[in-house]
């Protein structure tokens, strides 16, 4: 939501959120109204959160906010977020009772037809995408996923994101907020920011960091720091275990997002080690740019969008291949000049594509088109 801030003064625009978001919106600075979802009723009534409960969460989704189609009454513009969510469908059904409104949605998703073996799911996208007036592409590569779901080339414009650059910048290492991250002040450091899940890397990112931590250039001089939830919370520590890396491997579930711009800058190098798996890919990689608009150099791979984003100002390995991943890292934690060059090159790009001020001028232009239309 900060790449919509930049649009306060210019557009009265309203942000609706649950009662029970998933993540802190407190440092957002739009307005917001929130609203009531159906696990708010799930939590708060014993036999609605038993398989009574279970059934309705199955039908229903926790992705609805009771009340939006009454909230949403007297704007211009509805803007949804991707095509198969409760939200963007409650906004679809009402779209017809709207003549004047327009309805909006971003779309990040990369893959088409991921959903097309859940035919609730696969039906409700389809119903979705025939009543959106203009879909916003978070990049090529979701247009073109959109192009072979049908969307016809006039109802989709691509627009990258925008990223706080006053907040994530280049920052000095040593007046970073580190987090309790590392153990040693002089040793090199490599961060890795995201979910712990199978899709980022997790098991890739730890066998590479024991053929790292075994060079004889790096032996005793290398840090890896691991920030994120997910599923394979509990495989971390039996990988770090047997792959002997209890001494440079430190995992730390959440940093509030005001304090990233400091983790960044604690690093000597950022890592983000996606792979494809069978419906998801990288979309985006928002942690690749806020680390290059932060001036660090970054390994990554090419999974999903990921090379549309990074474009030339980073160094990618194939997506799985935890030796060529381990061989980057080593090459850039031995050469501080092409860290350094590679980091000036990434901050340069990011202020190119994914200035939020532009991005805010540009939604503002579709807007405005959207409405002529």
């Amino acid at each position: 939501m900060q790449s919509y801030e930049p649009l306060i003064g210019h557009a009265d625009i309203t942000a609706f959120a649950s009662t029970k978001p998933l993540f802190s919106l407190d440092d957002i600075a739009l307005n917001i109204r929130r609203l009531p979802s159906p696990d708010t009723y799930l939590a708060r009534h014993r036999l609605l959160r038993g398989s009574l409960g279970r059934e309705l969460w199955s039908r229903v989704g926790l992705d609805y906010l009771i009340g939006l189609e009454r909230a949403t009454e007297g704007f211009d513009v509805l803007h949804g977020a991707e095509t198969n969510t409760g939200y963007t469908y409650q906004l679809a059904k009402i779209r017809p009772r709207r003549p004047r409104a327009r309805l909006v949605s971003t779309c990040w998703e990369t893959i088409p037809f991921v959903e097309f073996k859940d035919p609730i799911i696969h039906r409700r996208r389809c119903f979705v995408q025939s009543r959106i007036d203009l879909f916003l592409a978070m990049t090529r590569r979701a247009a073109d996923a959109l192009r072979a779901e049908g969307v016809e080339e006039e109802r989709i414009r691509v627009q990258y994101p925008g990223i706080n650059l006053g907040q994530f910048r280049p920052l000095p290492r040593s007046a970073s907020n580190d987090q309790g991250l590392w153990r040693h002040a002089d040793s090199l450091r490599v961060l890795f920011v995201g979910s712990i899940t199978f899709g980022k890397g997790i098991r890739e990112l730890l066998r590479a960091a024991a053929e790292v931590a075994a060079s004889p250039r790096l032996a005793g001089r290398v840090e890896f720091g691991l920030v994120g939830n997910g599923d394979l919370n509990a495989l971390v520590p039996i990988m770090v275990s047997h792959l002997g890396l209890e001494g440079c491997v430190r995992h730390i579930l959440k940093v509030p997002y005001a304090e990233m711009p400091a983790l960044y800058a604690s690093a000597d190098l950022f890592v983000l080690p996606s792979i494809p798996t069978q419906g998801w890919e990288e979309q985006f990689g928002l942690v690749l740019a806020e680390s290059m608009a932060c001036g660090k150099a970054v390994v990554t791979t090419t999974s999903g969008a990921i090379p549309e984003v990074v474009g030339d100002a980073v160094v990618l390995v194939p997506a799985g291949d935890y030796h060529a991943l381990a061989q980057a890292m080593c090459d850039l934690l031995l050469d501080d000049k092409r860290r350094g060059k590679l980091g000036a090159a990434a901050a340069a790009r990011t202020r190119d594509l994914f200035d939020p001020e532009m991005f805010a001028k540009n939604v503002l232009k579709i807007y405005e088109e959207v409405l002529d239309s």
